[in-house]
């Protein structure tokens, strides 16, 4: 064999090898990426702490409160939307991770869907998300202590450990708190004083009456916690899951800013006071923002900007850089105080917002239910 040959017969030979070697190589990343996201996914499980998963987390892309939900909570989220991390709000340790959220069709999340649940957390499989939810039971000797007893916060907190989340009964009623990897609530009798909530209460039982759930309580067994403590974790589940194809429906059907670089949608919940705008933008996943009550509409004020009004009557604006929302003004609908500023069906209002140089005119249709801005610069 000539010199010339063979030399090109070792060419050959090592660009046969090199893409085989390539071949090898996608397929060592995706594998990679697999066990990364994994190894990351079984470190949250197990220790189920920020402070011991944050070294193992990508950089948190945002993070924004969900105060409507059946249990307030604090939703933060990395590797564009892919993973998402329920934490307790800001004036409860937020240490503690209590569920997390993750999109199964990502090939890199692909192996969890094979997952099931174990004493350390149940796991619930829905379409393309999964959702994993923090487990730490109680024993029955604890259990029958706390089904008997009136607590304050603070021998709970010995007791059991530091709530997930502090809220009102119905909005306005009696302080409530929820235990969440336990399974548990408990809610005010009296100053400082918490008896446990069960999780489903018959109608004839009120919870304004202390007696009566004490009379209730007495009667529950270990099996009756194992029930409620499993179905508080599902609720959580389905309403994350179902939280999520909202915003995508929303953001489906919203409306584009005039650079179309942002995309604005809004839903509703099953009541009048549930009310979210979310936006988001190809490089970033979405933001929610708590509206609350009645959400009028909601227009671009420009490329960057938004503004909406509630029934409260205020007029927002939300920068989408700081994703910070200012008010406006306020006004109301026809209200019944004398020195309110009106709006009557088909009247103009002008407002100048502070901090920019325009004039914002919104013109309300004729039962006032959404308004069309139009923005003038001031000379």
């Amino acid at each position: 064999m000539s010199r010339s040959v063979l030399a090109g017969a070792i060419l050959v030979l090592m660009v046969c090898l090199t893409l085989v070697g390539c071949g090898e190589s996608q397929t060592s990343v995706n594998s990679k990426a697999e066990k990364t996201q994994e190894r990351l996914i079984e470190s949250i499980v197990n220790s189920w702490s920020m402070s011991e998963a944050h070294s193992l987390l990508p950089k948190e892309e945002t993070k924004f409160e969900v105060i409507w939900a059946e249990m307030p909570y604090v939703e933060s989220v990395y590797d564009k939307g892919n993973l998402r991390l329920y934490l307790s709000p800001a004036n409860i340790n937020q240490d503690t991770i209590f569920a997390c959220m993750l999109n199964s069709s990502n090939p890199a999340y692909k192996n969890i869907k094979s997952w099931e649940s174990t004493d350390n957390y149940d796991i619930m499989h829905s379409g393309n998300f999964t959702v994993i939810c923090n487990k730490k039971l109680i024993s029955e000797t604890t259990f029958n202590e706390i089904k008997n007893g009136l607590f304050t916060y603070d021998s709970l907190v010995k007791l059991i450990g530091t709530a997930s989340f502090q809220d009102h009964l119905h909005g306005l009623g009696p302080f409530t708190y929820e235990y969440f990897p336990q399974g548990l609530s408990f809610i005010e009798c009296d100053l400082d004083e918490y008896r446990l909530l069960p999780d489903q209460l018959p109608d004839n039982i009120s919870v304004t009456e202390p007696a009566e759930l004490a009379a209730f309580n007495r009667n529950l067994t270990y099996n009756d916690y194992l029930t409620m403590q499993s179905e508080m974790r599902k609720r959580f589940a389905l309403e994350c899951i179902e939280q999520q194809k909202k915003r995508q429906e929303a953001l489906a059907k919203g409306e584009k800013s005039p650079d179309d670089k942002y995309t604005a949608g809004s839903y509703c919940e099953d009541v009048y006071w549930k009310n979210y705008i979310v936006v988001a933008s190809p490089d970033r996943s979405e933001y929610l923002i708590n509206v609350g009550d009645w959400l009028y509409d909601y227009q671009w004020f420009d490329n960057e900007n938004l503004v909406y009004v509630n029934s409260f009557s205020t007029l927002y604006i939300l920068n989408m850089k700081s994703l910070k929302t200012s008010t406006i003004a306020e006004f109301h609908l026809n209200p019944p105080e004398p020195d309110a500023l009106r709006v009557y069906p088909g009247e103009k209002i002008c407002f100048k917002s502070d901090g920019t140089d325009y004039e914002i005119t919104l013109t309300f249709n004729q039962d006032a239910s959404s308004f069309e801005t139009n923005i003038k610069a001031i000379k």
